[in-house]
């Protein structure tokens, strides 16, 4: 099994009205693009900054693992 370790760096973003939507398809948005483009990849555990952290930005937990899975058919959210 194939891990993946994927840094995400802060800066400034634009406002957002549903910031918990927007963690969440980013979330999903990349776990698609590894699952496509890297099949041999199971599962994802996300970085900021090249540590671990809680939130993306209070909303996605980051703490946990995500199945690499298809999000097109299935929400890594419901995956695990």
């Amino acid at each position: 099994m194939d891990n993946w370790r994927w840094s995400i760096s802060t800066g400034p973003s634009p406002t957002i009205t549903r910031p918990a939507l927007t963690e969440t398809l980013t979330i999903e948005s990349i776990i698609g693009t590894l699952y496509v483009n890297f099949p041999r990849i199971e599962e994802v555990r996300f970085l900021v900054d090249g540590r671990p952290r809680e939130t993306l930005n209070g909303h996605a937990d980051l703490l946990r693992t995500y199945p690499v899975v298809n999000t097109e058919t299935k929400p890594a959210q419901e995956a695990h």
